[in-house]
């Protein structure tokens, strides 16, 4: 009896092994096919929305703002874009008063920086606030 339940024990074992060493070779193969960028890239960011100057501390407020862009991940991403030789341009796309004005000097700051590094940048707008604040735009 004691054989018997040791070679069930190893079998179980062994099974859980090998679905361990599966779900790991498909983490790893899922992480190496992210990230590809493919030469001559332009990068599109959208700034229709209002953005966020951090993350916020409240587990539930952080759940409600999931999907609202932070500026400094934003500011991030045009510096690593500019020193990144596959990326070779950008396309911004605007929206009247989505951000404050701090917060559009600070990307326009990080769009100069992109384009010191000889690649052109380009925003769109379907109004950039003719009747209204357009400071911002």
């Amino acid at each position: 009896m004691k054989r018997i339940l040791g070679r069930v024990f190893a079998i179980i074992g062994i099974i859980t092994v090998a679905f361990f060493c599966l779900i790991l070779l498909g983490i790893s193969a899922a992480r190496s096919s992210k990230g590809k960028i493919p030469s001559k890239t332009i990068l599109e960011v959208n700034l229709e929305t209002p953005v966020l100057e951090d993350q916020p501390d409240d587990p539930v407020a952080r759940i409600g703002a999931q999907d609202t862009p932070v500026l400094r991940d934003i500011v991030e991403a045009l510096e690593k874009a500019g020193s990144d030789s596959r990326v070779v341009g950008l396309v911004a796309r605007m929206g009247a008063g989505a951000m404050s004005l701090a917060q559009a000097q600070e990307v326009r700051d990080a769009v100069e920086a992109f384009r010191a590094k000889k690649k052109f940048a380009i925003a769109y707008s379907e109004t950039f606030g003719e009747f209204g604040p357009g400071t911002g735009s």
